[in-house]
């Protein structure tokens, strides 16, 4: 067998036997949709008799008293003394779990269980003093704004569903709560990708009724109920996450057709030392007019996330141009001085 070969096989025998899970049984059919979800191709008989020769070697056990058989580890520890994990490997799947989880696929969840309590036995085991463990402790991300407690996730069925989907390029059926109501909405979509904003995850599509439109945004806590259909999904050529983005209507893009702005603003000290740290855009460009005041022109992408950052730090500038967006951001205080004032003026018997 020519060595390129080889290393295929031993690749798949590999993965074939880090699939293999702890407790529950998995069908060789789960396991071979496993072995596709990491690009592994091969036929059922190919797995069966994978199967067949580990059995012989390693305490993987098959439950043939019902049909299709199951197949298992026969415990964590005889799995975990086979495919130990390095310290290194271990911290970066508890890191990943904590923090990306949701990005993972759901249908791989009972398998990745499995190798997350195995990462976290590993780092157990260098003791409170190991530097890995430390490592851990050492991390914390911060989301931005006040940090909202994520919503509560849909049904295991309805994750499912959605990463089935997405995986496997099908189209989605799912029934959707929009915000602000009980009433629920039927969609046919056809799925984009995932988006992690803060605590909520974002499912990305193109109804089947407006393939042309802008790419919506559904909240995965929203999603009453979804089934992944068998047909293969029909996205414009050249639709992914990063065209998505562009064409969200200005949700998570831009607006009016992925048009920019030439946005210009006056600004202190303070904020501008923060842009010529981390500027907004390539494009930036800050000019001195006084020792404390500064001009700022920079092209933007018109979108919600932007009001949102001027007015979070109007104290501190003054949108000069486009007229359109400082007149918005002049109404909208407006607005906002009316609601403050003390409850005599501001409403009036």
């Amino acid at each position: 067998m020519p060595s390129a070969e080889k290393s295929q096989s031993l690749d798949r025998l590999l993965a074939l036997l880090a699939l293999i899970p702890v407790g529950r049984l998995s069908t060789t059919s789960e396991l071979l949709n496993a072995l596709a979800g990491q690009g592994i191709e091969v036929e059922a008989r190919t797995v069966q008799r994978d199967l067949r020769m580990l059995q012989q070697h390693f305490a993987i056990e098959c439950d043939e008293r019902s049909k299709p058989h199951g197949w298992r580890w026969t415990s964590a520890g005889a799995r975990d003394s086979l495919l130990g994990l390095s310290a290194p490997e271990a911290l970066g799947l508890v890191l990943l779990e904590r923090h990306l989880r949701h990005a993972l696929p759901a249908s791989w969840s009972s398998s990745l269980n499995a190798l997350f309590q195995q990462a976290r036995t590993a780092l157990e085991k260098t003791g409170p003093r190991g530097r890995a463990t430390r490592w851990v402790s050492k991390v914390h991300v911060a989301p931005p704004g006040l940090g909202q407690l994520p919503a509560e996730l849909p049904p295991a069925a309805v994750l499912e569903a959605v990463s089935e989907a997405l995986l496997n390029e099908h189209q989605l059926q799912l029934s959707y709560r929009k915000p602000g109501t009980q009433e629920e909405q039927s969609y046919l979509l056809h799925p984009v990708g995932l988006l992690l904003r803060g605590p909520t995850v974002y499912l990305a599509a193109v109804t089947d009724a407006d393939r042309t439109g802008p790419v919506r945004h559904f909240a995965l806590h929203r999603i009453t109920a979804a089934l992944a259909l068998p047909k293969l999904s029909a996205l414009p050529v050249g639709l992914d996450m990063a065209a998505a983005m562009k064409r969200s209507g200005g949700l998570f893009g831009t607006e009016s057709g992925g048009e920019l702005i030439d946005l210009c603003f006056r600004c202190d000290r303070v904020l501008a030392d923060l842009l010529c740290e981390a500027p907004l855009d390539a494009s930036q460009h800050v000019e001195t007019l006084t020792p404390d005041w500064y001009e700022v022109r920079v092209r933007l992408p018109l979108s919600w996330e932007l009001r949102w950052w001027l007015l979070a730090h109007i104290a501190q500038l003054e949108v000069l141009a486009p007229a359109n967006l400082r007149e918005e951001v002049r109404q909208k205080l407006e607005a906002g001085l009316l609601r403050h004032l003390p409850a005599q003026v501001a409403h009036p018997s």
